[in-house]
């Protein structure tokens, strides 16, 4: 209950607070748990237990993961495998410490002639009348404001959407 509270709190994308990201990924995963489990996917954690800590929105943060968790779900209706990694680690580059959260589906992937397309406005790969095609342009802008990197690689065939962010001082 209390991430379903957390989530649905009407804050600004530019508030900036510390929190743990770790914290808003298991709110998250809590919001969507009964989901993955009526549909049978297997959920694999790889998460570093300790409270790294981010600025911004943890209630934006967590519709960018309750985004990325929702499209990994759907896509996996069509496929025998059904499977969902999320994986959290803090790295050193030479921007500085910061934090990796990586959400890795066993779907197919997004062609490669539409990968460019992932983060535009309004453009989808679903059906018509099934997406409008915002989440990623908003989740995209959400991370960008957290002066953070949203990206996409396909691995082995399969979906890995990576959050890349920078730790709070």
């Amino acid at each position: 209950m209390n991430a379903l509270r957390s989530f649905s709190q009407d804050d600004d994308v530019s508030e900036r607070d510390s929190f743990s990201l770790a914290d808003a990924v298991q709110k998250a995963l809590s919001l969507c748990d009964q989901r993955m489990k009526d549909r049978g996917i297997q959920l694999q954690l790889d998460l570093d237990t300790r409270s790294y800590q981010v600025m911004g929105s943890e209630a934006r943060s967590m519709e960018v993961i309750l985004m990325l968790l929702d499209n990994a779900i759907d896509i996996l209706d069509e496929v025998p495998e059904k499977k969902i990694v999320v994986h959290l680690k803090k790295r050193d580059s030479s921007s500085g410490s910061r934090v990796r959260l990586t959400i890795q589906d066993s779907g197919p992937g997004v062609p490669p002639d539409l990968q460019t397309h992932l983060f535009q406005p309004f453009f989808t790969t679903r059906p018509v009348g099934e997406g409008a095609g915002l989440s990623l342009s908003r989740s995209h802008g959400i991370v960008q404001s957290m002066q953070g990197e949203l990206s996409y690689e396909r691995r082995e065939g399969h979906t890995h959407f990576i959050i890349d962010l920078p730790l709070a001082a």
